[in-house]
C-alpha cells in the first residue's frame, strides 16, 4: 500500500542534502516510491541554490558535507525556507559529540545514524510530513 503524503499545495516536497551519490539514490527511490517529491543537493552550496529556487517541506540534512558543517547549513536553510526548522533530520555516519546533541535535542529534530534502514528513514519523514498536514 502506497502512502500519499500531502501538503495543502501538493505533494510532500523532500530536500535530501548529502554528499553520497548511492545514498541519495537509495533515500530518493524509497522516498519517490511513497509518494514524495523529491530534489537532491551533493553540497551546501548546491543546496543554498536550491532552497532560493524552491519550496521544501521537509529536509534531509547530513551533519558532515565536504564544504560546510551541516548545523551552520541548517541555520542558513532553516531562514531561508519557512518552517523547515521543525521538519529536518540530520543523518550522520559518525557517532555525535555531545555538544551536536544536545543542539540536536533542543531543536527536537529527528537523527539518523548511517548506516540506517529504510524503514527508520521513512518512519521520520512521514512522522513529519503529518506535522506538516496538520498545519
Amino acid at each position: 500500500m502506497q502512502l500519499k503524503p500531502r501538503h495543502a499545495g501538493g505533494t510532500t516536497r523532500v530536500l535530501i542534502v548529502e554528499d553520497d551519490a548511492s545514498l541519495v539514490e537509495l533515500i530518493r527511490e524509497t522516498l519517490l516510491a511513497e509518494g514524495f517529491a523529491v530534489d537532491a543537493a551533493g553540497s551546501s552550496q548546491a543546496a543554498l541554490r536550491k532552497a532560493r529556487a524552491g519550496r521544501y517541506d521537509i529536509l534531509l540534512l547530513d551533519l558532515i558535507l565536504p564544504d560546510a558543517d551541516g548545523v551552520i547549513l541548517y541555520g542558513k536553510l532553516k531562514n531561508m525556507l519557512p518552517g523547515i526548522g521543525n521538519k529536518t533530520v540530520f543523518m550522520s555516519g559518525f557517532s555525535t559529540q555531545t555538544p551536536v546533541t544536545d543542539y540536536l535535542k533542543s531543536l527536537g529534530a529527528a537523527f539518523l545514524q548511517k548506516p540506517f534502514r529504510s524503514a527508520d528513514l521513512l518512519e521520520a519523514v512521514i512522522r513529519l510530513s503529518d506535522r506538516t498536514n496538520a498545519h
